[in-house]
């Protein structure tokens, strides 16, 4: 998907990918800083990952209601999502690797 250091420089729906970090000279940035991981699930996004007018998305990325619209189209949406148990994100393991000494953790 990407290469260590490097983001795609892509446009996608009019929205710009761009690599925040690829001026700072170290390709382990930003995991070269302390920072948190946030896993989650999410749907209903209008920052252009899922163009508009593609796979019958509900919804438009310029929209002031797109998360009613999303809600709206429960029917549409709904039944591909499976039995309830079955529905989220399950996480196996996370490993994380600090290279050199470890110290304390920030404060």
């Amino acid at each position: 998907m990407w290469n260590r250091g490097e983001f795609g420089k892509t446009i996608i729906n009019n929205s710009a990918l761009h690599d925040p970090w690829s001026q700072t000279g170290n390709p382990a940035t930003p995991f070269d800083q302390p920072f948190y991981l946030i896993l989650n699930v999410a749907v209903g996004g209008t920052n252009g990952y899922f163009p508009d007018k593609v796979g019958n998305k509900p919804w438009g990325d310029a929209s002031l209601t797109a998360p009613l619209e999303f809600w709206n189209a429960t029917n549409q949406w709904g039944p591909t999502w499976g039995p309830p148990e079955e529905r989220g994100m399950t996480v196996k393991s996370v490993k994380m690797y600090s290279q050199g000494a470890c110290g304390a953790p920030p404060s």
